[in-house]
């Protein structure tokens, strides 16, 4: 029964790999990823399509305006059951790198607005993260949690598909190295 489970699991985040190189770029070729990471290097990154977010009052947040430093953007829902495990390890992440610039966007893919998810981050005493949600233009990912580490110019260097481990000395050197790029 597990093995069916790992199958289907690995299955489904192959095919939505592939559906965010759509909107994201491709992986690297040169190496086989870990599995639901693919490393895509500097000269092959995939710059992000122009979208907009809406922030906790309502209002209209441009990606092109948050460039500038790395930054992690992470999708997720407060129905989902990974995405809310893996939120206060987001959140000490973002505590962990603020001071470096790094920001990490958690866009949420509900559909209840922006309270459904004030009051989420609320209950769960989440201090660190902005409150963002999904818009029109926003690209959607098959699956949630999906997350990109971006470089500073905005091109995507890491895809995560499902959840991650942010608390890992490796995500740290990770992005203490995207730092110094």
């Amino acid at each position: 029964m597990n093995a069916v489970r790992v199958l289907g699991t690995l299955s489904a985040a192959a095919v939505a790999f592939g559906l965010l190189g759509l909107f994201f770029g491709r992986p690297s070729q040169d190496q086989p990823p870990p599995p639901g990471v693919a490393a895509i290097p500097a000269g092959e990154r995939a710059a992000i399509r122009p979208f907009s977010m809406i922030d906790g009052d309502g209002g209209s947040v441009a990606f092109a305006d948050l460039r500038g430093k790395p930054m992690l953007i992470h999708f997720w829902a407060t129905w989902c059951g990974p995405c809310v495990a893996e939120m206060p390890q987001i959140d000490a992440l973002q505590r962990r790198f603020k001071s470096s610039g790094f920001k990490v966007l958690t866009i949420s893919v509900d559909r209840g607005g922006p309270d459904v998810v004030k009051r989420y981050m609320k209950n769960a005493a989440l201090t660190n993260l902005p409150v963002l949600l999904a818009s029109e233009d926003t690209p959607q990912p098959p699956v949630v949690p999906t997350s990109l580490l971006v470089d500073k110019t905005g091109r995507v260097v890491t895809t995560i598909i499902g959840p991650g481990q942010w608390d890992r000395a490796e995500t740290n050197a990770s992005i203490a190295a995207l730092l110094a790029e």
